[in-house]
């Protein structure tokens, strides 16, 4: 096994040092890098939905299922069957899949964040981790510093039960740890490429680990049938886990605590369209979940901040 060893559980630092002040208070054009974790359910435009009118102007993402720093960068946008839905479809009949590569989304662009994560289980492998600091090193930390955006690292979250081969990384609890560590390392290459100490960790994985240790139901909850795509509460999670990393401050109650069909109307794809639908976020879950961000990205409740 290629598992890395870990000493420690401890939880790393990840509150985000950016204020909507400093960026003018809206206005944010933000691009996502990665794969399913953050199309399933559509994360991007749900994060465009909590945050409210006007806050992000733009988005743009590239994805492909399963991707990891490295295929994405060689394979570039699969989205043009699973974006294929009436919600993606554009008023010149065109669909909102994405950039088709990931130079063609970063290169001569200009973003305020770039957010991205890497295959699930790579960061916790020493052999795709090394695969995947090469990659940032080679092709990521360039385009950025061309972009100029602020790297935003989604650590992602352990699955629910042992799948695609992870049983030797452990429990969800040795599992997490793993990940932590490994994005630590890209987020301290990153800073090293960029020449500055601006690279934000957006700790998902711990917020479902905080999940599972109060309310362990409502974490196996967050999960799809399959044990690691996210549920729409998995998704709603992240998405406030990312408004509070990028927006230092917890979504509005009134505009995350609306009703599941809003909060997802936009959604160009939810979980794969021939499964039964799996149940709704309920407004007491949201605003549990929605607390569980602020305590985890930011260290205090969400109500210090309503």
């Amino acid at each position: 096994s290629d598992k890395l060893s870990s000493t420690s559980s401890s939880k790393s630092t990840c509150s985000s040092e950016t204020k909507k002040g400093e960026l003018g208070g809206s206005r944010l054009k933000v691009a996502f890098l990665g794969n399913s974790i953050f199309y399933y359910n559509d994360c991007p435009r749900l994060l465009e939905r909590i945050a409210g009118p006007g806050v992000i102007e733009r988005q743009d993402s590239c994805f492909k299922g399963g991707s990891s720093f490295k295929s994405l960068a060689r394979d570039g946008n699969a989205m043009q069957k699973k974006f294929n839905t009436a919600p993606a479809k554009r008023g010149d009949g065109s669909f909102d899949i994405g950039a088709p590569t990931v130079v063609s989304l970063l290169a001569g662009q200009s973003w305020d964040f770039v957010v991205l994560n890497d295959y699930t289980q790579g960061p916790a492998r020493l052999e795709s981790r090394a695969e995947s600091v090469k990659a940032i090193r080679e092709i990521y930390a360039p385009l950025i510093r061309s972009c100029g955006g602020v790297p935003v690292l989604l650590i992602t979250w352990a699955y629910r039960a042992p799948a695609k081969g992870s049983d030797d990384l452990g429990s969800p609890e040795e599992f997490t740890h793993l990940l932590r560590e490994g994005y630590a390392e890209y987020k301290r290459l990153l800073e090293a490429e960029l020449g500055f100490p601006r690279v934000l960790l957006a700790p998902a994985g711990d917020a479902f680990l905080l999940v599972k240790k109060e309310r362990t139901a409502l974490w196996r909850e967050l999960f799809h049938t399959d044990n690691f795509h996210p549920s729409p509460r998995g998704t709603y999670l992240e998405a406030c886990v990312l408004h509070c990393t990028l927006l230092g401050e917890p979504p509005s109650r009134a505009r995350s605590l609306a009703p599941h069909a809003e909060l997802f109307a936009r959604a160009r794809r939810m979980q794969p369209p021939e499964e039964p639908a799996l149940p709704e976020l309920t407004p007491e879950d949201a605003a549990y979940l929605r607390d569980v961000a602020a305590r985890t990205v930011l260290g205090k409740p969400s109500s210090d901040f309503d």
